[in-house]
């Protein structure tokens, strides 16, 4: 994962089109709108958000990128960046002074957007654990529906039940591909329940 990761920002780096569009405006696209509307008092557009999302990323060609070590996903890396961005933002906007509250304790810029993480956490505990699984290494981790196939069959076989253990690879990436999208709606509509995203 971060060998994959590295290339991936490389190949943004190297100012590769198809890398930025990709990973920037269509991976991270849902993630970045949930992390503006959370800390966003007004309305949001996708578009909006994904500019000011490039705009902070590239800056410096690129700097914040470049220092990227590998101890978490690509995906999760970024993600603390724009959260940290959008609440300096909202603070600045209600007059919240980021130092003089990290002093008494209460940071923000270094809670890595706990509430919000708090609020994933909790819907996501309760869904069913095969569709945790795949949430979390796809929608949160950033992978594709292929390639989390051995955590997806090793989940399957502690189920007696579960005829998924009985599938060879092509029709357990159709099956996690299918189940992925049935319970990232879900998660949306539970998100939006929540508050975000509307």
């Amino acid at each position: 994962m971060v060998e994959k990761d590295k290339e991936l920002i490389e190949r943004i780096i190297g100012g590769d089109t198809d890398a930025i569009q990709d990973f920037l405006f269509v991976r991270m696209k849902e993630a970045f709108a949930y992390i503006a509307q959370y800390f966003s008092r007004d309305p949001v557009t996708a578009d909006d958000v994904l500019n000011e999302a490039y705009l902070v990323l590239s800056a410096n060609d690129w700097h914040k990128l470049r220092l990227f070590q590998g101890t978490c996903s690509l995906k999760t890396y970024v993600t603390v960046i724009m959260a940290r961005h959008f609440q300096h933002k909202r603070n600045v906007l209600i007059g919240v002074d980021d130092n003089a509250l990290a002093a008494l304790g209460g940071s923000t810029t270094d809670s890595e957007c706990s509430f919000m993480m708090a609020d994933i956490k909790k819907i996501l505990s309760r869904f069913k654990p095969m569709d945790q699984l795949i949430l979390k290494r796809v929608m949160i981790d950033g992978e594709k529906p292929g390639d989390i196939l051995d955590e997806v069959r090793a989940l399957a076989f502690m189920d007696e039940d579960s005829k998924v253990r009985e599938h060879d690879d092509e029709k357990l990436a159709d099956y996690v591909y299918v189940r992925y999208f049935r319970a990232k709606a879900k998660f949306r509509k539970k998100m939006e329940e929540y508050g975000y995203g509307r």
